[in-house]
């Protein structure tokens, strides 16, 4: 829609709706995770639980409500994804930076790198126009026969970062473009950034290593037996 010659953008709600996503859905997943994080913030747990049960909090909640929405979910790698047939688009969580939910020249990266699944998502984004077949070499599994099927999708990333210097988490819901040289995600400039989420200080804790939110990165699992 155009008004006095300018392109009005669309809005962050009305962005991850044609996506396939409710941002209500979005905001509950964030808040899940925190209130997940709360549960361990006892000195009895181990230093790294807070990352990993907020991760895994956000996950579970998406899940559910992606679930309801039409997304299937799936586990490459051991990697949850979500992946929405009618929209053709595909979605994970991943811990951000501090730049992550801010506008500004610097792009968010992931805390941490990414591996071989993620890699690959960022190159079959790059090549959406070209043939099917996988842009670097995976194992002959099923995760391989699903992503051989992705062509035509978007991968996107839920980006989730919590900072206790402002005591708000911040998230967006952005498309994967390319891994940095330390391997690491960055996202391109198609941003659909959420409004911030409000936190108190006694949501976080010094100890915690992972700044209160990391999940695994996405890794081969070895055979059993």
């Amino acid at each position: 829609m155009a008004i006095g010659g300018l392109s009005r953008q669309p809005s962050y709600e009305d962005s991850v709706r044609r996506l396939g996503m409710e941002p209500e859905a979005l905001r509950a997943a964030i808040s899940n995770g925190n209130a997940e994080r709360r549960r361990v913030l006892s000195k009895h747990h181990a230093p790294t639980a807070q990352g990993f049960y907020s991760w895994n909090g956000v996950v579970s909640k998406l899940s559910e409500a992606a679930h309801d929405l039409g997304w299937e979910r799936h586990n490459p790698m051991c990697l949850p994804v979500l992946l929405n047939p009618q929209t053709r688009t595909l979605l994970f969580v991943c811990s951000g930076d501090a730049y992550t939910g801010l506008l500004g020249t610097e792009r968010p990266r992931s805390r941490n790198p990414k591996g071989a699944l993620v890699k690959a998502l960022a190159l079959q984004n790059n090549k959406l126009k070209e043939s099917g077949a996988l842009p670097i070499d995976l194992p002959e599994t099923e995760e391989h026969q699903l992503l051989s099927a992705l062509v035509g999708y978007t991968s996107y990333a839920l980006m989730v970062h919590f900072s206790k210097q402002d005591y708000q988490a911040r998230y967006e819901m952005s498309e994967v473009e390319n891994l940095d040289p330390r391997g690491r995600l960055s996202p391109s400039s198609n941003r659909h950034i959420a409004p911030k989420f409000k936190l108190d200080s006694n949501d976080f804790d010094d100890d915690d290593p992972n700044e209160g939110f990391d999940g695994p990165g996405d890794f081969p699992v070895p055979p059993k037996g």
